[in-house]
């Protein structure tokens, strides 16, 4: 039985689409379309992944033609149309209009390799045309390739970009996908619109998704030299500070979008990871490939007004995060001794912008817990995978049975921790900046039962998987936070 339109607006269309003969075809595009992607820009960052110096001198053959640099790129990565994220609700009208005996065509700007591996994957369509070293199937090009296959004002077309405006000029009618406000008033301008699939998604609220701002929190950890020192109250070192952390969070968001961009593959097998934009497609390649270095260049412009060596510890910090992003995660242990270090980069910016002398107490008490927090980190990703019945997380060295002895290493430098506060409390330097020193004591315990709490969770499953997003969540940890803080001031 024919499922009933849901409203008035609905039943108008319905009658419409099924007032088209179903002898008129229905071509349909690709990126944008029928994928939530640009599949040769995906293309290109698989490739820079793989060699970044193959796709560099891939970049040569656009001077003869945009067809020669797809073909370039389709001949060099292994592409897998399982991977792609679809549109569904797209996907689902397209089988429909099939099951009703509609003829589907799939045509596209991307390679013909590329359009008829996701042919073959869907398994809907009855023909399909993609570009080659002779033709760039995109705009007028398409138009002529139609008209030439079908016939004017023959076909039915499905597209989303200004190019697709050449083409649903010549079409009997069109299908608008995930197309902007401003290009569906010249759609509907050039040809009858049929149906339209808007995006869901707000792009603001993916721009900061994929800033993830709620990560500058980490960056806080700039002040710390500072409230060890007590010289809270200079005010003009935390006005430096607070430059310093804006700086810092930019080039670090800028990093978060480089790492999404070539971690696609890799997040669309992940439970959790595929809702990233990017990996979503609620968010354009396009988009991050441009805004990333817009927010380097933000961030190192301020870190270097801040002073030139806090500049050079920012573009340090940057290229030591791409190269975790592209190489250094993947190495088993590695990558967690690299989470800890840019930890302790931050540290260091800090005490480096203000002029202030870091403690090794304070450098040691950091590295540990954050190394600690790191392997919970790894094994809530492996807990995750365990869950869902999976050997190992994408992009990771670490597999299930590496489980125990994660915990065991991260349990046991998390009490380092701990005992490295012991030590600085029963030293002799705390003299100099506490007054009453034995007051700190039960911060030990508190950080005991922080800690403690931290791994059980995490053992049972439970931890968040980023710890960070946990603490920022947990009752406990602003009540252990504000416990350190209030004995902390009385100690002074």
């Amino acid at each position: 039985m024919e499922q009933q339109p849901s409203n008035i607006l609905d039943f108008v269309v319905s009658k419409v689409q099924h007032s088209v003969p179903l002898k008129v075809p229905l071509c349909i595009d690709l990126d944008g379309t029928l994928v939530n992607t640009d599949t040769l820009w995906e293309s290109f960052l698989l490739l820079c992944k793989k060699n970044p110096f193959s796709a560099f001198l891939s970049l040569f053959t656009i001077f003869k033609g945009k067809q020669f640099f797809k073909a370039e790129l389709a001949e060099k990565v292994a592409f897998d149309p399982a991977n792609l994220p679809y549109n569904h609700r797209f996907i689902e009208y397209l089988k429909a209009e099939k099951q009703r005996g509609r003829r589907l065509i799939l045509i596209t700007g991307s390679h013909q390799s590329i359009a008829q591996a996701v042919a073959d994957h869907l398994k809907i369509f009855d023909e399909v045309h993609g570009s080659n070293l002779h033709s760039n199937l995109i705009g007028v090009s398409k138009e002529a390739y139609l008209v030439n296959l079908i016939g004017e004002k023959e076909f039915l077309y499905a597209g989303n970009s200004k190019d697709d405006l050449k083409v649903w000029r010549s079409s009997y009618g069109g299908i608008a996908v995930n197309t902007p406000p401003r290009l569906l008033v010249k759609a509907k301008s050039a040809c009858s619109i049929l149906h339209e699939f808007s995006s869901q998604a707000n792009p603001l609220l993916s721009v900061f998704k994929a800033m993830r701002v709620y990560q500058w929190v980490k960056n806080i950890l700039i002040f710390l030299p500072l409230l060890a020192a007590h010289k809270v109250d200079q005010i003009d070192l935390v006005i430096k500070l607070g430059f310093a952390f804006l700086a810092f969070s930019l080039c670090a968001s800028s990093v978060y979008l480089l790492n999404d961009l070539l971690d696609l593959s890799a997040d669309r097998k992940h439970p959790l990871k595929r809702r990233r934009p990017f990996a979503a497609g609620t968010l354009s390649i396009k988009f991050g490939v441009l805004f990333s270095p817009i927010l380097l260049g933000l961030g190192l412009s301020i870190a270097f007004n801040i002073s030139l060596s806090f500049g050079l510890m920012i573009l340090g910090y940057y290229g030591f995060t791409c190269a975790y992003s592209f190489k250094l995660k993947e190495l088993l242990l590695i990558d967690v001794l690299v989470l800890t270090i840019l930890y302790n980069w931050r540290v260091l910016s800090g005490a480096l912008a203000t002029e202030i002398s870091l403690s090794p107490w304070l450098l040691g008490f950091v590295s540990f817990l954050f190394y600690s927090l790191a392997f919970a980190k790894r094994s809530s990703e492996l807990q995750l995978m365990l869950k869902h019945k999976k050997k190992k997380p994408g992009g990771r060295s670490y597999i299930i049975d590496d489980l125990n002895l994660i915990n065991m290493l991260g349990s046991g430098s998390g009490l380092l921790a701990v005992l490295i506060l012991a030590l600085y409390i029963n030293s002799s330097k705390i003299q100099l900046l506490y007054s009453h020193p034995f007051l700190l004591w039960p911060v030990c315990f508190a950080m005991l039962y922080w800690i403690s709490r931290v791994w059980l969770l995490t053992g049972r499953g439970k931890m968040h998987q980023d710890p960070i997003v946990f603490a920022l969540k947990d009752p406990s940890s602003y009540v252990v936070g504000f416990f350190t803080l209030v004995l902390a001031i009385l100690a002074v």
